[in-house]
């Protein structure tokens, strides 16, 4: 377990560098995210299952966190850019 929390969170750092790098130009992030917006969604909705099952099972349910983030990025990327 402590493995799977080292890897979420390496991920997350990795995810936090990327995102600075790429909202520099937040326009072709958009474009990005808007041809791979399935699955941001299914990623996020996977994330909330397995942070409720973590909860529920006694854990602290960290797993929920990053998928409140990835809904967000989901509900962002599923609007089209302001000049399209």
């Amino acid at each position: 377990m402590l493995l799977i929390q080292f890897i979420l969170v390496l991920f997350v750092v990795a995810m936090g560098v990327l995102g600075t790098i790429l909202l520099s130009n937040w326009k072709w992030f958009k474009r990005i995210s808007r041809y791979v917006a399935l699955y941001i969604w299914l990623t996020a909705v996977s994330f909330l299952m397995l942070g409720f099952m973590e909860t529920v099972s006694g854990g602290a349910g960290y797993i929920s966190v990053l998928g409140v983030v990835f809904l967000i990025w989901a509900v962002w990327s599923s609007f089209p850019l302001k000049d399209e």
